[in-house]
């Protein structure tokens, strides 16, 4: 393995009725793919479960509580390493 640093980031997959819900990234370079849409979500921080981290992000993102019940699909790529959670009605 290389020298770069992983992250854990657990990330929402938001659907109903046939839709998908995601985010148009703002466009600021510094960012990680600006100008991209994408699913909400974000780091893991120290401590927390996957869980925990996307029930977090999603509400501070959208002010939405996620279900009690959560599909954990987990996908590993170079970097970052990603938890998805697949919700649906």
């Amino acid at each position: 393995m290389n020298n770069q640093q992983i992250h854990h980031v657990a990330i929402a997959i938001l659907y109903r009725d046939n839709k998908f819900l995601m985010q148009l990234r703002d466009n600021i370079p510094t960012i990680v793919y600006p100008g991209y849409w994408a699913f909400f979500g974000g780091h893991i921080e120290p401590g927390e479960t996957p869980e925990v981290a996307v029930r977090r992000e999603v509400l501070e993102e959208i002010n939405y509580t996620l279900p009690a019940k959560l599909i954990n699909l987990v996908v590993i790529t170079p970097k970052p390493q990603y938890v998805m959670f697949f919700t649906h009605p």
